[in-house]
């Protein structure tokens, strides 16, 4: 089973976060959709005729697109692979794209799974951010989304924003209790480069919350999740009823998946490719009928540190199994001895090796102790 993932590199504006690829214009939308479909034509093979179990437009902002536009690729997809009876299709969406017309064409799409970008649910909030919905019309997109059908609803969320105190945090979650959503999706505010919020800090404009700030609305976070039904079953990610991102889960499971689109990635196991994050160099490829990607070859370390990164994110942690059959005892040895310094937060178990609730929000430099 593999996976599609569509980057859609067009937004209204720029949220002063965002690192994603994207560009505040829809001057070569037209062209852009048209290269999309011809990378998919011309990368067929890349997933050696697997079956595609999960399709995911991500962004920017896939929701600036009219439904038309999105059946073309979907139709496209459908026509170059063979797709899972029980597909997951998914559609990032802002709220201020929504309305009811909008909606229901989207799910004659045979679109089933829509995540809408909340982020916060503070106007001065949304407003510092650079944000151009209300939380209003947040609450308002996420009630008739369910009322148009859709089932299965994840939004997003950003913690350790200046200015979001503990009070507003709790009231936030509060909210979101009440919401017909499944799943839901909540990061911590990070600084990318060449961000708007980069250049701030860079000119003292911008005082990011402590990190002592960061991990307690973090704690709050994971003790709501716990006492609402809501499984945290990787980091970032949470959900009711079994309902896991099947497409994120590929990414952490090590599945095969083809990306397609200006920035975005793909990897087949052997090798990490990913499309130029750039409009214009990615058109003058496809245009070429040549392929506008960079690769890197995966060695056997490589691979390790790549599964070590994306299981021990979510809860079923890394399989010592695969480790043994697929690395070896060095490995596994040097798993074991690199974890000694972080016993606190690391749950070993008799087939697997995870990180506790409070190990997940300082992941990142367990992980980075575990590679070679």
């Amino acid at each position: 089973m593999a996976s599609i993932y569509v980057h859609i590199p067009f937004c209204h504006s720029k949220c002063y976060y965002c690192g994603f690829h994207s560009v505040a214009s829809l001057k070569d939308k037209t062209e852009m959709l048209k290269a999309i479909i011809e990378e998919l034509a011309l990368r067929k093979d890349y997933l050696n005729k697997e079956e595609i179990q999960s399709i995911y437009f991500g962004g920017g902002t896939p929701s600036i697109l009219a439904a038309s536009d999105i059946n073309a690729i979907l139709l496209k997809i459908k026509e170059l692979h063979k797709i899972s009876d029980e597909v997951e299709i998914t559609i990032e969406a802002n709220p201020e794209d929504l309305n009811k017309e909008y909606l229901e064409a989207l799910r004659h799409t045979g679109i089933n799974r829509i995540s809408i970008g909340i982020q916060c649910l503070f106007d001065d909030i949304l407003l510092f951010i650079n944000r151009r919905h209300s939380s209003e019309e947040a609450i308002e997109a996420i009630h008739l989304a369910k009322k148009c059908g859709f089932d299965n609803i994840s939004i997003d969320l950003i913690y350790g924003i200046p200015g979001l105190d503990s009070h507003k945090w709790g009231k936030t979650l509060k909210i979101v209790e009440d919401l017909p959503i499944t799943h839901l999706s909540a990061y911590c505010l990070s600084i990318d480069d060449n961000t708007v919020f980069e250049h701030r800090l860079r000119k003292g404009d911008f005082i990011p919350l402590s990190d002592e700030e960061c991990e307690d609305q973090y704690d709050t976070l994971t003790k709501w999740a716990k006492s609402n039904s809501f499984k945290h079953y990787e980091i970032s990610n949470f959900c009711k009823d079994d309902h896991y991102s099947r497409h994120n889960n590929a990414y952490w499971q090590q599945k095969a998946y083809l990306g397609i689109g200006p920035g975005a990635h793909s990897y087949n196991k052997e090798t990490r490719q990913w499309n130029f994050s750039n409009n214009k160099k990615y058109l003058d490829r496809i245009k070429r009928g040549t392929l506008p990607i960079e690769i890197e070859h995966l060695s056997k370390d490589d691979r390790f540190n790549e599964y070590v990164m994306t299981s021990l994110r979510t809860i079923w942690g890394i399989d010592k199994q695969i480790i043994l059959q697929d690395f070896g005892i060095k490995y596994y040895n040097h798993i074991l001895e690199a974890i000694k310094a972080h016993s606190k937060h690391v749950k070993i178990e008799e087939n697997s090796i995870s990180l506790s609730e409070e190990g997940m929000f300082v992941s990142n430099d367990i992980i980075s102790d575990i590679f070679i």
